[in-house]
Parts: structure tokens; sequence; C-alpha cells
């Protein structure tokens, strides 16, 4: 009672001594805020995402509401998990039998294979520790095609790497193999319009995913394909987080040297990254696909394990972000992370933290050269803060590492498109692989090459003045949630 008394008296002495056309615009005013924000706090959003929009409004009043209301909405096609496994691609998903020598990883990639819906297999698999090598045999595996290529990538951009592309595709295409590309609108934005219809008026068929349509631009847009995956016949798949552009091979001196990685996958482990591509491009193209018509996987060696998980806006929850939790909480000894961009959730933020508080091994590795500073400011913010919980941080001296794995007891690991920030687990669709096996190895000695390019950072490393320190805490506590 005495709360409404004040509201009412406090509005009776605003119309009385305030303009009233001044008055209605307060009243009006008060009203949006509320239903903006009861909007707002209704949705399924993290807690950090809210507090943040929630500061956006009461800073830049208006402006904020504006800005949220075109950019800052949910996906608008989402569906409950239940529904999202009732795809049609889930049908064609083999039950498998892997045949596994640690029975604590057995019940580890099982465990996630449940929650996932999608299979275990044992494959074979070649580590590609740098962009050129990458290229080099991606492209050697496109020229050797000899039924049909399926592309899917979030950058492409005009240079050398893209003229090779083009002119093994052209001379692929005239061969009579079928080209099929999957291309997100936003990462091809450096690529000229005449040379998308050039590739098509050859034959080539291309699908852009998510449409900007400049300046009318909103929530939507913001929404990315950022997987990788290069799939050849069915038999030989090619993923990670390498796309088309000259800075991915070191032929970039605005970058300078760019680490980055890719995988080669040979076996039934191709399967759910070749689903993942026929999904997205029935969903999209006019031009269905038979699934049965491209699952062409071929025998091997079986000498690793992988499980391949998608994620996408289309659900509420983070299926990456619930398997990067597992796999962290799972280990017993030792865990090491590559991440160009360290800007964790707070779910994330807490799984380290016990890891580590448990005993267990901590090594985090960042980029010490940044392809977008703003993000590095961030990274930077959080690898203080993980430090006080003794983690160990490793940064590369001026390197820019692109690289995305993480290795756990040196006896599995994830690879994938993932980062570890809120935009992979919420905006974008990306996909990871999780394996074990003799493909180890590689990432073992990875880790040591990084140890020899990297500095391990110390709490003098990030001395600023006290202003400094305000600005960054202020810009990553509220705006990298909602980035």
């Amino acid at each position: 009672m005495l709360t409404l008394f004040t509201i009412g008296a406090s509005m009776y002495f605003l119309y009385q001594y305030v303009n009233s056309i001044s008055f209605s615009l307060l009243i009006s005013f008060y009203f949006i805020n509320l239903i903006i924000t009861w909007i707002l706090f209704l949705q399924k959003r993290q807690t950090i995402e809210k507090i943040s929009w929630l500061f956006l409004f009461v800073s830049i009043p208006f402006l904020g509401h504006i800005i949220f209301l075109l950019f800052g909405q949910k996906y608008k096609f989402r569906i409950s998990r239940k529904e999202y496994y009732k795809k049609e691609d889930f049908n064609y998903e083999e039950k498998t039998k892997p045949k596994f020598q640690d029975k604590d990883i057995e019940n580890i990639m099982q465990k996630i294979s449940k929650l996932s819906h999608r299979s275990i297999y044992d494959s074979d698999i070649e580590y590609f520790s740098n962009g050129a090598y990458a290229i080099e045999k991606l492209f050697e595996d496109l020229k050797n095609a000899k039924k049909f290529i399926h592309l899917q990538f979030y950058i492409v951009k005009p240079g050398e790497v893209f003229e090779e592309l083009k002119s093994i595709l052209l001379k692929k295409v005239k061969e009579g193999i079928k080209i099929r590309m999957l291309i997100d609108d936003f990462g091809r934005w450096a690529l000229p319009w005449y040379e998308i219809k050039s590739l098509k008026k050859e034959g080539i068929e291309i699908v852009i995913f998510g449409k900007v349509y400049f300046p009318f631009i909103g929530s939507y847009d913001g929404y990315r394909m950022h997987r990788k995956i290069f799939i050849i016949d069915g038999e030989i798949c090619h993923t990670g987080g390498i796309n088309i552009g000259d800075e991915y091979v070191n032929w970039s001196k605005k970058y300078g040297f760019w680490i980055d990685y890719q995988i080669k996958i040979i076996g039934k482990g191709i399967r759910t990254n070749s689903l993942l591509f026929l999904e997205l491009w029935n969903s999209i193209s006019k031009k269905k696909l038979d699934y049965k018509n491209y699952l062409n996987e071929k025998k091997c060696q079986k000498t690793s394990q992988i499980l391949t998980i998608e994620d996408s806006p289309e659900t509420d929850e983070s299926l990456v972000e619930w398997t990067l939790i597992n796999l962290i909480l799972s280990a017993k000894k030792t865990i090491t992370l590559v991440t160009p961009y360290l800007i964790p959730t707070e779910k994330l933020i807490e799984a380290i933290k016990i890891a580590s508080l448990s005993g267990i091994k901590v090594k985090i590795f960042i980029p010490g050269r940044a392809d977008k500073k703003f993000v590095l400011i961030g990274s930077e913010y959080y690898s203080k803060l993980l430090m006080k919980y003794n983690v160990k941080i490793y940064r590369t001296n001026n390197i820019f590492i692109h690289t995305k794995f993480g290795l756990f007891d040196n006896k599995y690991a994830y690879v994938g498109s993932a980062n570890l920030d809120s935009r992979t687990f919420f905006y974008q669709w990306e996909s990871i692989q999780i394996t074990n096996g003799k493909i180890i190895e590689s990432f073992k000695n990875e880790i040591k090459e990084y140890e020899k390019i990297s500095s391990l950072l110390k709490n003098s490393d990030f001395k600023r003045n006290r202003i400094k320190n305000f600005i960054i805490k202020t810009y990553v506590n509220i705006l990298t949630p909602i980035m």
C-alpha cells in the first residue's frame, strides 16, 4: 500500500508541476521500458546477457531499447530439443560399436553420444598443423574427386587461395563432377558478387546462407553459419578452423604469422559431417538432395574414434557448451585448451575453476596478436581472472593463433570450429569432433610446439592504471555477453 501511495503521489506531483505533454511522454516511456524489460526477462537467455541489456536500457534510455529491438532478438525459428532430434538427418546415423581401449574414455564419449543423438565411429584421422599444408592437402583431394564435392565455410575472400580453389573447381565441373557450395553471406562480403555469379554460370551450385540486405539489418543477421566442412565423394572430409583466405596460409601482410589447423577424416566418421551439410542445404535450397546418394564412406584402419556434434541457435541450450563442460569435468589430471577468443560463459568459467581447484593442471593458450583487438582485450581480462584459480595462461609471442581444440589427460580431445565465447554457443552454427586414439599423439606434439612459441603470463603482465582497468572491466562485463 505504501508503495502504491508513493507512486501515485509522485505521478500527481509530476502532473501538477511538469508540462502535461512531458508528463505523458514520461509515462509512455515508463510503460515502454516496463514492457521491453518484461519481454527480456521472460526470454530464456543467460542471466549475464539479461543484465547487460538491462544496463544498456538504463545507460542510454530509448536508444538502448531500439538497439535491443533491432539487434537483440532471439532466433525466431527456435524449436525444442525434442523437435530438433526429429530432423531427417538423425535417421541416417548408424548404430555402432566402436572399439575402445580405455573404459573411461568410452564412458565419456558414450555419454555425449546419448546427449547429442550422434554416433561414435571408428575412423582414420590426419592432423595438419598449419594452414598452408592443410590447404595443400585439401586441394590435392579436390583434384582427385570422382563424383561430387560439397563445400561449406564461413569466410571466403578474394586472393591467391580463392583463385587456386576456383581454378580447381572450374576444372572439376567441366569433368562432370557435381559441386555444391554453402557460404555464409556475412563471411563472403569481401568477395564480389560477380565471382559468385561466374561460378554459378559455370554450373557450380551455390547457396548463400543468411543473406544480409544492407542497410536493412536486424537481429536475425547476427546468427551466422560458422562451420567449415569439405566433403569429397562422401569418402574424405576436411574440417577444422580454416576458411578460404590468404591469411590462413600466411600470405597476408595485415595478419602476419597465422597459426591454424585442419583434420582429414576417412571412414565412417565422415557421416555426421555429410549429414550436417545435407540437412542445412536441404533447409535453404530449392533443390533437395537425397541423403542416401551422398553417404559413401569407405573402409579404414580404424586408428581413432570420432564423435561429431553440432550446435546452432535453433534450440535454447548450447550443446557445444554442455559438451565442453562435460569434457572438462571428466578430466582427472590435465586440461589444455587452445582458443583465439577466450570470452567464456559463466558456466564454462565455473567448470574450469572447479577443475583447477580440484588439483587438475589447466593450461590455456591465447593469441599474442589479434585479428580483432576488442576481443583480445576480453581474452586478457578473463585470463587474469582464471589465473587467480591456478590456471596457467600461455600467450603466443606476437603470433595470431586461430586453432580451436582441447586435450584432456592426453587421452581424448575435441577439435572444430567452436571458440570459447557466447557467440559460438548461442549465435552460430558450429560443429566439433570429439576424438581419441592414434590422433592424440598429434595433439600432444602440437601443444609442445605451442609452448616453444609462447610465454607464460604473470600478474605483472596486466599492470595498467586504474582508469584503464575500470574501462576494460566495464566493457568486458557489460558488452561482451551481448556482442
